[in-house]
């Protein structure tokens, strides 16, 4: 799964005509790790959908001493699976910005992000 805090790297997404792809780049253990996904819709749900999603991760052995090659390959990947669907790359990185409020904010505003705000009782 991917998650969004403050070890926060990098994220991209690309849509696909059968789906989508996302990716992000976070640090786990203190080292840089990607996480990227393939989603085929089944439906237009954006929650509670049976889409199907297949899951990657890749883990860095050597530490940030691999950072900007995973950042390198994922931006390889994200362009050629841009020029398979016809679409473009998004990206968003946590750098680009002051703190992660910053970047949250952003990332909230970007076209493909549903939110969904859980009602307490």
């Amino acid at each position: 799964m991917i998650e969004f805090s403050e070890d926060t790297i990098g994220v991209w997404y690309v849509q696909i005509p059968e789906g989508d792809w996302l990716a992000s780049i976070f640090r786990e253990n203190g080292k840089p790790c990607l996480v990227y996904r393939f989603r085929y819709y089944v439906d237009d749900k954006s929650f509670d959908s049976d889409d199907e999603k297949n899951w990657y991760k890749m883990e860095s052995k050597d530490g940030d001493a691999d950072l900007d090659k995973l950042i390198e390959t994922t931006r390889m990947i994200a362009g050629l699976t841009a020029m398979r669907g016809g679409s473009e790359v998004y990206e968003l990185m946590m750098k680009d910005f002051d703190d992660s409020d910053g970047f949250f904010k952003e990332f909230q505003k970007a076209p493909f992000v549903s939110i969904q705000e859980e009602k307490l009782h």
